[in-house]
């Protein structure tokens, strides 16, 4: 692998054997998808802080989950929205042979940069901690009604 390089990075490199000058244009496409989600990326965290942070206060109200949700969500989409975009400028680098090799290894490079930046880890759970199977489950954004 080269210095500095994601797995994903160099796993798109190696099997689309990328030449010098598209290796080069392909190092600029990565900084600039860095800097573009950068900013995205805090605010997503930021606004799951805002969200958890509602854990703790007594007079939570729904507008203020509603509104760290929407947050969470307008900007998910906006980084997906970059991130597409940016795959489409990497393909624009492709001859027609590596866009046909793109196009087949593009679903398990997303899988790859998935893996290296996975979400947190699941709550530790005691045996009888275990969420409500799917059936009981009920919408987080209304309250749960009473039993009958």
């Amino acid at each position: 692998m080269i210095k500095g390089r994601s797995a994903a990075a160099q796993f798109l490199i190696d099997q689309l054997e990328f030449d010098t000058a598209q290796q080069n244009a392909y190092a600029q496409l990565i900084k600039e998808h860095q800097d573009n989600t950068r900013g995205i990326s805090e605010a997503i965290r930021d606004s799951k802080k805002q969200l958890f942070d509602l854990l703790a206060d007594e007079r939570e109200q729904q507008s203020g989950v509603r509104q760290a949700l929407d947050s969470i969500g307008r900007n998910e989409s906006l980084l997906q929205w970059n991130t597409f975009e940016h795959f489409k400028k990497v393909r624009a680098l492709c001859n027609d042979r590596q866009k046909k090799k793109f196009d087949a290894i593009i679903q398990e490079v997303i899988r790859m940069m998935v893996a290296q930046h996975p979400g947190p880890p699941p709550p530790n759970r005691s045996e009888g901690d275990r969420p409500p199977p799917p059936d009981q489950q009920h919408d987080p954004m209304q309250s749960p009604e009473p039993p009958r």
